[in-house]
């Protein structure tokens, strides 16, 4: 059977790959393509300036993607008690604890490195309320021995709380997240849904037919720009 092309859930080079496979085993006509998904492409842009510029994360590491991984894993240890321990020092810090923010009262996201959606989510978060964080961190490192896995954590997401270019580069990452990458994946995630959509499930098929047709109209631009520019660099 002679294919016509695909969409693949997935980036990064492996519709290319799949494509010469497929060319391999002469399964694909003279002009299928293949196209990814554009959840993982939005995020693929996203990670990697982040990794270039910022970091990787990891125990021996002193960046921003540490202090969101040592976040989470602070938050993780206290999972029980974070709700009591979030509105004993938002009181402190004078928030109306019957009105918290909504992403305080939520389970908190776990910085993924294979859903970089997760990292800006957590970084936005971070940005909101960093001052009540490092409180609750500085409350249980304070309250507990240095033989405790808590204190170990908290003293080490307090350490990297004083590196100002750390926070700064968190800051800068969710200016990225909230002007850019989280419109376009929540835009896709939409999408995906049958009663926002009349691709409805169709999702992959569906962008394909979008990214077409925004190529198609950016290039349009592009040429009407190039032409008019000519134009007035000729007279």
């Amino acid at each position: 059977m002679i294919d016509g092309g695909g969409a693949l859930d997935s980036g990064c080079g492996t519709p290319e790959s799949h494509t010469v496979a497929c060319r391999e085993l002469v399964i694909y006509g003279p002009h299928a393509f293949t196209d990814s998904c554009g959840l993982h492409n939005c995020q693929s842009v996203f990670r990697w300036p982040t990794v270039t510029c910022i970091g990787r994360g990891g125990l021996e590491s002193n960046d921003a993607l540490q202090l969101l991984h040592t976040l989470f894993s602070f938050y993780y240890e206290h999972k029980d008690i974070w709700m009591d321990l979030t509105k004993q020092t938002a009181a402190q810090l004078n928030y109306d604890i019957d009105f918290l923010p909504a992403e305080l009262k939520q389970a908190m996201q776990a910085p993924l490195i294979t859903r970089w959606w997760s990292i800006s989510v957590l970084a936005s978060l971070f940005t909101k309320h960093s001052e009540l964080f490092a409180k609750i961190c500085q409350l249980c490192v304070n309250e507990t021995s240095t033989a405790d896995k808590r204190n170990v954590i908290g003293s080490n997401l307090l350490r990297l709380l004083k590196e100002p270019w750390i926070i700064c580069d968190i800051h800068f990452l969710t200016a990225i997240s909230d002007s850019w990458l989280n419109k376009h994946l929540t835009g896709f995630k939409l999408w995906r849904r049958p009663r926002h959509h009349p691709f409805g499930v169709l999702f992959l098929k569906g962008h394909i037919s979008l990214k077409i047709v925004c190529t198609c109209l950016i290039l349009r631009v592009s040429a009407s720009h190039f032409r008019s520019t000519c134009l007035s660099l000729y007279y």
